[in-house]
């Protein structure tokens, strides 16, 4: 029932708190195919996923009927609480990963936050050191401090500090703009996790902010700035690991969450409307629900239906085998630019990982190599002169590219100039397609095994 105007601003607080949890929700869905090979997903959807339990339980926390069942939601949601620094730890180390910095003791700590995650959830869970009695407030039920959750608060905002502090390392040691730019954009929405799932309540002791005006305005404004944080951070890790264009990458995004979040959350909107407001109707919250979610349900796949031309134009989406060709046609089919941003990014992840300036890939052509792409120095070259002494490289080593003459060839590099130069070959009959050159960082090729490892990952994706 809306008595108050605070009555009013929770409602529109308990709407936003189940936009993010669908959002969250459907985030961690779609990164699911690319959390077993890449680390960067698998990390933000850990993170992701805490967010959500967090809100999740929030949300039942304020439907509880019994004042245990609040209590018990309340604890659950500690779990969350409890590991998001340890996860935010874990994208921090992964971003370092893919500029290069590879640290054993930083992986063995991310295990060790993980840990006394679980422990900090199990005292919140079975004890009252961390937390106590609940104090039940109407609009916003939430436990009491224990003579523990100071060593919490000290803990959870020093390590928080500490792996944005990673993600800032991991910006200054990009090398190329595109990374850098990505980079800085994750590090200005990497605190949005830890202010999302604080307990701030549990600071207020006995002064009932949720009787506030100005607290629940604080609040919404709160999530919506959180809400736009995650949208931002989704959009740009979106790339990490990504085997397409950044055209595809983001048609493909935007497509399923206009997709599969959006009936979803008009339903949970509605959903919770009627359950604050049910009453309003003059029939039982039970009854108003059915009718309400079923009806929510019909109006939005009668929407879909009359206007789904205007939104197959405005999507590019349609059920028409015709068109599915072409939208197909569209995400596989590279045109130059597509190329070239693809392979820009893969040059920019090489220059990361490998920690050189400069990187490019040529093909080779009846007319000798071209080049197709490069990140670096060798921009501001005389890119004609360059083509010419690929070309005179490609001539002293006229049988694919074959160590001979006064070339010398160490760890299956050429070196040549002050670059390492590696044959892309055709799986299928070994022809030689391009070259892929890095800008030599010492006298002859000296990767360690993830250097390599990340090195041949690349080279296979050029050469695709």
């Amino acid at each position: 029932m809306i008595d108050r105007p605070q009555d009013a601003l929770a409602l529109i607080n308990d709407v936003l708190q189940a936009a993010i949890v669908i959002f969250g929700v459907a985030v961690v869905l779609y990164n699911l195919r690319h959390v077993v090979r890449d680390r960067v997903t698998r990390a933000f959807n850990s993170l992701l996923l805490f967010v959500v339990i967090v809100y999740f339980t929030e949300l039942m926390a304020t439907r509880a009927s019994v004042p245990l069942s609040a209590d018990k939601w309340l604890r659950l949601e500690w779990f969350g609480i409890a590991m998001v620094p340890a996860a935010l730890f874990h994208l921090a180390d992964a971003l370092l990963v893919t500029t290069g910095d590879v640290s054993r003791r930083r992986r063995l700590l991310v295990r060790v936050w993980y840990l006394l995650g679980i422990a900090i959830f199990a005292v919140a869970m079975l004890s009252e050191l961390l937390v106590t009695g609940l104090e039940l407030a109407t609009l916003a039920p939430h436990l009491e401090t224990g003579p523990l959750f100071p060593i919490f608060f000290v803990y959870f905002w020093i390590l928080s500090a500490l792996s944005i502090n990673n993600v800032w390392r991991a910006r200054e040691r990009c090398i190329t703009y595109t990374t850098r730019k990505r980079m800085t954009v994750i590090f200005a929405t990497s605190l949005a996790a830890p202010l999302a799932v604080f307990p701030y309540l549990l600071l207020s002791s006995n002064l009932r902010p949720e009787n506030s005006f100005a607290f629940w305005l604080l609040l919404i404004a709160g999530n919506i700035v959180i809400s736009l944080m995650f949208a931002f951070l989704t959009y740009y890790i979106a790339y990490f690991g990504a085997s397409s264009p950044d055209r595809v990458v983001r048609v493909r995004l935007f497509k399923y969450m206009a997709r599969v979040p959006l009936a979803a959350m008009i339903v949970l909107v509605v959903y919770v409307l009627v359950i604050r407001a049910g009453s309003i109707l003059g029939l039982a919250v039970e009854t108003a629900v059915a009718i309400s979610v079923v009806a929510t349900v019909i109006l939005v796949e009668w929407a879909l239906h009359v206007f789904k031309k205007p939104l197959e134009r405005f999507f590019q989406l349609t059920d028409e085998p015709e068109v599915r060709l072409i939208q197909q046609l569209s995400e596989r089919v590279l045109t130059t630019r597509d190329m070239h941003q693809f392979l820009d990014s893969v040059l920019a992840a090489t220059c990361e990982v490998i920690r050189t300036p400069t990187a490019f890939v040529a093909a080779i052509t009846p007319q000798g190599p071209k080049l197709e792409s490069i990140i670096g120095p060798l921009e501001n070259e005389n890119k004609q002169w360059a083509e010419e002494d690929l070309k005179e490289l490609a001539d002293r080593n006229s049988n694919g590219l074959v160590a001979e003459n006064d070339l010398e060839m160490v760890g299956g590099f050429l070196l040549w100039q002050d670059f390492w130069i590696r044959p892309l070959r055709s799986e299928v009959d070994d022809t030689v397609l391009g070259i892929f050159g890095i800008r030599a960082r010492s006298s002859e090729p000296d990767f360690n095994d993830v250097e390599q490892e990340a090195f041949d990952r690349l080279l296979d994706q050029a050469t695709e």
